[in-house]
């Protein structure tokens, strides 16, 4: 949703309904769709639920405790409802629900309970972090995909068309696409090898005209200088802070490898030391669903040797890339 949420949500949805008004009286939740609701139970707890025309009977697994969810059956009518149990947790609900009604207004009939059940629980690192560590691989990759987000791509774009361009977190191919340009982003620390592990057959797979991959190499800071994940995370709210809709739908790309990431890792500082682009053409080294070797081969995890990618690197800088829209080889 690029719209701003001031324009189709109230910043507070349950400010002025008094305690015990539900089930009896609701107030609509989503400007745009009358199927969303907010109210307050008998034990002053906030909800939201979404109605829909027609019986559904479908079960439900609840996998946060701080949340209740249940379906209902009104007269003619199924209704899912979401309460919130931990009043602590009432700014983040806020946003969840607000977040929900925006991405699920698409979906009808059981479709759309399906939609809402999932997005509220593709949430559930961020309203109830496990801190159960990344391991450092993933936590400089996260850190590199926050960096090049931020200091690059937020810079050349604008906050609004970077964060539509972050696919990696949805489970894409690549990590950024823009139009016909995609970028993969691996993060190293110098003094590492020089290899590139690649994860899927389908990581180097060119979906878009133009497929780049973006080396970036970082150390760790002791001192003052660097940058933590969470440091990120924070200069990304600063620059997005007035416009609730595009604060959500960041917090929901980072909220599964922010949740998980522990208090150690979070405080670890890093600093970028240099970045390569290599063009991915038709005869760079990679695995990709149309060359694997036998058909009956479904999934591949393998290496390539960086030093020997120096023809495919890229002339032209990143910023030269996405500003001129070409990029060529040395």
């Amino acid at each position: 949703m690029t719209n701003r949420y001031q324009d189709f949500f109230k910043d507070n949805p349950w400010e002025g309904i008094d305690v015990g008004s539900y089930p009896s009286s609701a107030r609509r939740l989503y400007k745009e769709d009358a199927r969303f609701w907010v109210s307050v139970n008998a034990e002053g707890n906030f909800l939201f639920f979404v109605e829909e025309n027609g019986s559904f009977d479908f079960d439900i697994v609840n996998r946060l405790d701080c949340l209740s969810i249940q379906l209902d059956q009104i007269s003619d009518k199924t209704r899912l409802v979401c309460t919130l149990l931990d009043a602590e947790m009432f700014d983040k609900f806020r946003t969840i629900a607000k977040d929900v009604a925006a991405y699920s207004s698409e979906y009808g009939g059981l479709n759309l309970f399906r939609s809402v059940i999932a997005r509220i629980y593709s949430w559930s690192e961020f309203l109830k972090p496990s801190r159960s560590g990344l391991g450092f691989r993933e936590l400089i990759g996260f850190w590199g995909e926050l960096f090049i987000f931020h200091s690059h791509f937020v810079e050349f774009f604008g906050s609004e068309e970077a964060l539509k361009a972050w696919i990696g977190p949805e489970n894409k191919k690549q990590d950024f696409t823009f139009g016909d340009y995609a970028f993969e982003i691996k993060t190293s620390i110098v003094g590492d090898n020089n290899d590139l592990k690649i994860s899927s057959i389908e990581q180097l797979q060119k979906v878009t005209n133009s497929l780049y991959l973006i080396t970036l190499r970082v150390n760790e800071s002791l001192g003052l200088s660097g940058l933590t994940v969470a440091d990120l995370v924070d200069k990304c709210i600063t620059l997005i802070d007035e416009d609730d809709a595009l604060k959500s739908e960041f917090l929901h790309k980072i909220a599964k490898k922010y949740g998980k990431a522990n208090d150690a890792e979070l405080a670890r500082k890093f600093i970028d030391i240099s970045m390569t682009a290599y063009e991915v053409t038709d005869d760079f080294p990679r695995i990709v669903p149309e060359n694997l070797p036998h058909e009956k081969i479904l999934k591949a995890k393998y290496t390539i040797d960086g030093n020997s990618l120096e023809k495919y690197k890229a002339s032209k800088t990143l910023r030269e890339i996405v500003d001129y829209g070409t990029a060529t080889t040395v």
